[in-house]
């Protein structure tokens, strides 16, 4: 009897570490903004590798600035070289595909990753989106942001009562902080955004929010059948990556430790439902406050 039961505590005890090698496999990451706040002089960002030592990837998907400085390149690559990792450039990352191989599309532990390579201009074939379905469209500049907010806001140059009317429509406006300030990038306002065939049940994921600290850093929409994140690290309080296999964000703490959230949905301006979401921090309460004011 003795002998059948120790039997059966091998057993279990196999099961058990089976399941947990395989949830461990099962670790894919999205990492927006990886090199963290402005001026930081760690690579990666302290907060993310802590994390990740805490909560190893099998896999990585980065949403470009890998590094502040493109010269640093190299240290980045040396400390991620044995995970399997894609990237997108980033504003930050120079030439990136000159350093690693340039790559389109790729399937990856059960994932269809499209790389939307673009420039600030969003230079890039919207048809192309036409064909896309089941795919995660990875980019790094937010190029629909104006799913999320009417920030930032750009004054067309064009007649003095075309500016006056502009403004005045922004009275009405969405004005909730989310991406960073695109550089002076084009941004595609809500009649551009309405023309756009953008396939069949993708989602995609943009990697330039949370480098500054008074803004979200993880933002969901869901628009035409299809889901748009924008998500990153660098405020300091509100670092995140995403879980590829739920699409949730994983909030984080200067020491890597997983921090509990909260999510709030509000409606957009075409008619779309928006969640944002942050960690339970004192810092939350101004935005939170904020989200219910540019709302009700």
């Amino acid at each position: 009897m003795k002998h059948f039961l120790k039997c059966l505590l091998i057993i279990f005890y196999i099961l058990i570490f089976q399941n947990n090698s395989n949830t461990a496999e099962k670790k894919s990451y999205f990492i927006g903004h990886a090199y963290g706040k402005h001026g930081n002089a760690d690579i990666p960002d302290k907060s993310l590798k802590n994390f990740l030592e805490k909560y190893k990837a099998n896999f990585i998907i980065f949403g470009g600035d890998l590094t502040e400085k493109k010269e640093n390149f190299n240290i980045f690559y040396d400390y991620f070289k044995n995970i399997k990792f894609l990237a997108v450039r980033g504003n930050h990352d120079g030439d990136l595909f000159n350093k690693i191989p340039f790559w389109r599309s790729e399937k990856i532990n059960g994932f269809s990753i499209y790389n939307l390579d673009m420039d600030q201009n969003m230079d890039f074939d919207k048809r192309n989106l036409e064909n896309l379905k089941n795919n995660l469209v990875i980019q790094h500049y937010v190029w629909f942001v104006r799913l999320f907010s009417d920030l930032p806001h750009h004054l067309p140059n064009k007649k003095r009562i075309d500016k006056i009317f502009y403004k005045i429509k922004l009275f009405n406006s969405i004005q909730i902080p989310i991406a960073n300030s695109m550089y002076q990038s084009k941004i595609l306002e809500r009649r551009e955004i309405k023309k756009i065939n953008f396939g069949n049940n993708n989602i995609y994921i943009a990697g330039d929010c949370g480098a500054y600290e008074d803004r979200f850093s993880y933002v969901k929409s869901y628009y035409k059948n299809n889901t748009f994140i924008c998500s990153g690290i660098g405020s300091g309080w509100a670092n995140n990556v995403i879980d590829l296999n739920t699409l949730e964000p994983i909030f984080f703490d200067i020491n890597g430790n997983i921090v509990d959230h909260n999510c709030k949905e509000i409606l957009g301006r075409l008619d779309n439902i928006i969640q944002f979401c942050l960690p339970n921090h004192p810092r939350a309460k101004d935005l939170w406050d904020f989200l219910i004011k540019e709302t009700s």
